[in-house]
């Protein structure tokens, strides 16, 4: 039973994907629901340094999957989105650069999108995490 190890799922850096997409949940609830912004930002801060930890794991113990190609950056998305729009809400962020960085993400996905359709292939994300 030789499967290919980038189709397994149940990886360390994958693990830290996941939780980093659900720590989203608790950052919005710290900002705008306990209105605790320096907790909120430290969440938000170990958000972004494990982005960087999971690449790193992935590489550095041979697991990098087919999952986490797709979760890494999908978890890094949401984590600006979630960031930029709940700022606003509390009024930290102002309008403008909430509805650029959205309309960045969207411009970014719809061009992921075309390039998946026309080749096939995924964009691989490779800069620090």
């Amino acid at each position: 039973m030789d499967r290919d190890p980038r189709s397994r799922i149940l990886t360390i850096p994958n693990v830290i994907s996941l939780a980093r997409l659900l720590a989203v949940g608790w950052f919005l609830w710290l900002l705008l629901a306990e209105d605790r912004v320096v907790a909120a930002a430290i969440v938000f801060l170990v958000i972004g340094s494990t982005d960087w930890v999971d690449g790193m794991l992935a590489r550095a113990l041979d697991q990098e999957t087919e999952l986490g190609r797709l979760l890494d950056p999908i978890a890094d998305r949401v984590a600006l989105v979630a960031a930029v729009i709940g700022g606003t809400i509390a009024g930290i962020v102002p309008l403008v650069i909430t509805i650029l960085l959205v309309a960045r993400e969207v411009i970014m996905a719809l061009a992921a999108a075309w390039f998946l359709r026309r080749t096939g292939e995924t964009l691989h994300v490779r800069w620090l995490g």
